[in-house]
């Protein structure tokens, strides 16, 4: 497992609201192939599948600060953390794909966009 955990200061969504923008989609690491007749051909190509996860939640402006040192500094963008699977409440490895987005929604309330992929 990682070294790095995610902050205790950021919101913890151990299982998302159904209005939450949590999308979880995996890649099946199946090749299909057409054959000249018949049924296609299917196969493994790879056992270690990564899963890519988008989630959105609402931070405060210091959970956000806290999040922009999160992945600038702690990470540095690529390096892998703890965190609990929201679908399976496990823990698991994440890293950032993408650099957060953040919406204002109120005085000192934005609504953060995450997207990540859970390592295999």
């Amino acid at each position: 497992m990682a070294s790095i955990a995610w902050p205790a200061s950021l919101p913890n969504i151990v299982y998302p609201k159904a209005d939450s923008g949590y999308q979880r989609q995996a890649d099946s690491g199946v090749l299909r192939s057409q054959m000249d007749a018949g049924p296609p051909k299917m196969r493994a190509r790879f056992s270690a599948v990564v899963v890519p996860v988008t989630i959105t939640m609402e931070m405060t402006s210091a959970q956000v600060s806290d999040l922009e040192t999160f992945y600038w500094t702690t990470t540095g963008r690529v390096n892998r953390w703890n965190w609990t699977d929201q679908l399976t409440g496990q823990s698991r490895e994440y890293r950032f794909t993408d650099a957060p987005q953040y919406m204002p929604l109120a005085a000192n309330w934005w609504r953060v966009q995450l997207k990540l992929e859970i390592m295999p």
